[in-house]
């Protein structure tokens, strides 16, 4: 009997495991759907180019984790404004909708005690960020697999470099060499950063930066 207790449990941990990696949209204007169906509605567009986390797979679809430029809709009845910016959730689990309508598409969920950034009010409805508790489905023919890792640390110039690398990132375990292809990055330099970056000839190309508190 607690053979077969241990085996179930090995299989449920083996299929609820899927590893989060980052993929490239390779096609203009691709649907994110609220399930695995294409017969499910459309709650967003992706760009060709832009990369996502997929945290899971279904079939031919991928999970994914809803960019920062979405938004979704919360009632106004479970949560509490703490300031004018923010929001803090008070029922025990709330939904995340993509309209402010109890019909629209759960893209979803919140816990008690969660902090919700504010967009705007729209009568009884806060309109909020959504990263990172809002997700979608996307068929896998349009997404493609990047080797991409995520490091934390802190951005400095990279001087007398003989690589195409202009920057580094400081991180506990040492010094990465990093290009980055646009000049409005060096307002990062010195700061607490994560970056998310893809190795390509002895140096790391940054696709993502994002400061850290």
């Amino acid at each position: 009997m607690k053979f077969y207790i241990i085996f179930i449990f090995i299989i449920f941990l083996f299929t609820n495991s899927f590893a989060k990696d980052f993929y490239e949209v390779i096609k203009e204007e691709v649907n994110i759907r609220s399930d695995s169906t294409i017969l499910s509605s459309v709650i967003g567009i992706l760009k060709k180019g832009e990369i996502v986390e997929v945290i899971d797979e279904k079939f031919d679809w991928y999970r994914i984790r809803l960019p920062k430029r979405f938004y979704a809709y919360v009632s106004c009845d479970y949560v509490k404004e703490i300031d004018n910016k923010r929001l803090i959730v008070e029922a025990s689990n709330l939904n995340l909708r993509s309209s402010p309508s109890l019909d629209s598409s759960i893209i979803g969920k919140v816990k008690n005690k969660d902090i919700l950034d504010i967009i705007e009010r729209q009568d009884k409805w806060f309109k909020i960020s959504i990263y990172p508790f809002g997700f979608g489905w996307v068929h896998k023919s349009f997404l493609k697999k990047l080797n991409l890792l995520t490091k934390k640390g802190t951005l400095l110039f990279l001087k007398n470099s003989s690589s195409k690398a202009n920057f580094i990132i400081k991180t506990d375990k040492g010094k990465i060499p990093l290009l980055f292809k646009y000049k409005k990055y060096n307002k990062f330099i010195n700061k607490k950063v994560e970056v998310l970056i893809g190795k390509k000839d002895g140096y790391f190309l940054v696709k993502k930066i994002k400061f850290l508190k």
